[in-house]
């Protein structure tokens, strides 16, 4: 077992909320697609503090190398394209995303990826 969790956070420039709620609607639909429920990616959240949006897609809770578990990476790896599509010319980009896992037979917990 090891879940895998992804973090999306932007800030309070109009251009990154747009971008951030287009990336909040497109992982419900990919989350449907990929492992046929949206329940797992949480409503936006707003940080009192600076404005930030953010959410957080929940881990697919299948043991790795299983079907489902390879579903879930696919759909994580899909968001993931996704969020990198808006990449500005320089390299920059307004949203950030964060993977990690945790809870691994061995104790582990890392960041897998992020930007």
């Amino acid at each position: 077992m090891r879940h895998h969790a992804l973090v999306i956070t932007g800030s309070d420039y109009p251009e990154s909320k747009k971008i951030i709620r287009k990336v909040h609607r497109m992982s419900k639909d990919r989350a449907i697609d990929y492992v046929g429920t949206s329940k797992i990616v949480s409503p936006l959240m707003y940080s009192p503090l600076n404005g930030y949006l953010s959410f957080f897609i929940a881990p697919d809770g299948s043991k790795e190398g299983w079907q489902e578990s390879e579903l879930g990476d696919s759909m994580r790896d899909s968001i993931i394209d996704f969020i990198d599509s808006f990449t500005y010319e320089d390299g920059s980009l307004c949203i950030n995303y964060t993977e990690v896992f945790y809870g691994d037979e061995e104790g582990r917990s890392e960041v897998e990826r992020h930007n």
